[in-house]
């Protein structure tokens, strides 16, 4: 118990030790303690630590003390560049906690954790390692519940968003038996998708344009996707309830046989899901059984008493 609550503390005190360095580094700005180019490099690795450790030890009260950084940084942006002028001024991206369909903080991309997973790997010096395997970008956006993170400029940023989508789309058509597939495709579209409509189509409309030439890494990228997934994109573009509504009648016109078996392959994967909690779950079972039945044999024993301290009385009168 007492390591359990040393343990805490130590949280305690570097979840506030790294949040301090966050405001530290906009006061060391101010006050022409640090280069601007030393405050945009260490505002990127600062936010970007805080943000991935919220979500990894789920604490919600750190999660929303950034949150109120984040809000800070954006409201006090004009006096912590006041003596750089003509300087772009780094971008926090938008936090939300309480994003999308299921109104509940840190749990955001609830089908999203269930059908790809997180991808990060805690490392032994307590920082993170991002696993760059298949889907790495949409697994980063799930992990981060739909939150993006920080980037150095909008370029790379749109790069990322690009990238998300393009693995979102190839995902779901490698997936398409997969009957929990709708239910995280709208999970997606409205936690994360409309949240960022907008930027996406300012992406679309400059990267289809025919007018110049444009060089931007996310443009390429877009290209990319295009050729990979006209249909898909564009109809995702056009009417993303569409896309979704298509999926599901991919799944209802399937041969009653082969729903079948996809119904019982999901059972399946449920019940190995549910597995990883089972001696936790029994051994539950098997205290509250012991204990309902030690609590009827001192009821019993009770009973018993009385009845038979009653007989005596009767005896005695």
């Amino acid at each position: 118990m007492n390591d359990i609550i040393y343990e805490e503390e130590i949280n305690y005190i570097k979840n506030m030790n790294m949040l301090y360095t966050l405001y530290k580094n906009n006061d060391d700005l101010t006050q022409g303690n640090i280069s601007y180019e030393v405050f945009c490099k260490q505002i990127k690795e600062k936010y970007n630590a805080v943000l991935i450790k919220c979500f990894n030890d789920g604490n919600y009260g750190f999660c929303e003390a950034l949150k109120n950084f984040n809000d800070y940084y954006k409201q006090n942006k004009s006096n912590i560049m006041k003596d750089y002028a003509g300087k772009e001024y780094p971008t926090l991206p938008e936090f939300n906690l309480f994003l999308g369909l299921h109104n509940q903080p840190l749990q955001v991309a609830k089908l999203g954790s269930e059908l790809i997973g997180g991808s990060y790997i805690p490392s032994y010096d307590e920082k993170y390692v991002v696993n760059r395997g298949k889907y790495s970008d949409l697994k980063e956006l799930i992990f981060l519940q739909y939150n993006l993170r920080m980037e150095e400029n909008d370029n790379a940023k749109y790069s990322v968003m690009i990238n998300i989508l393009h693995q979102f789309i190839q995902y779901c058509n490698e997936n398409k038996n997969e009957l929990k597939l709708s239910s995280f495709m709208k999970e997606f579209i409205e936690s994360y998708y409309n949240e960022k409509k907008n930027e996406y189509e300012k992406i679309f409309n400059e990267c289809s344009s025919t007018t110049e030439t444009n060089t931007n890494t996310y443009c390429g990228l877009y290209n990319k996707c295009k050729r990979e997934f006209e249909n898909e994109l564009k109809l995702i573009k056009e009417d993303a309830q569409e896309y979704i509504k298509r999926q599901d009648d991919y799944i209802q016109e399937l041969p009653s046989y082969k729903l079948f078996i996809l119904q019982a392959k999901a059972l399946f994967q449920d019940f190995d899901a549910m597995s990883k909690y089972l001696p936790t779950i029994m051994s539950t079972m098997v205290a509250s059984i012991l204990c309902v039945f030690l609590l009827y044999k001192v009821l019993k024993n009770y009973i018993e008493e009385c009845i038979h301290t009653k007989k005596l009385l009767f005896k005695c009168f």
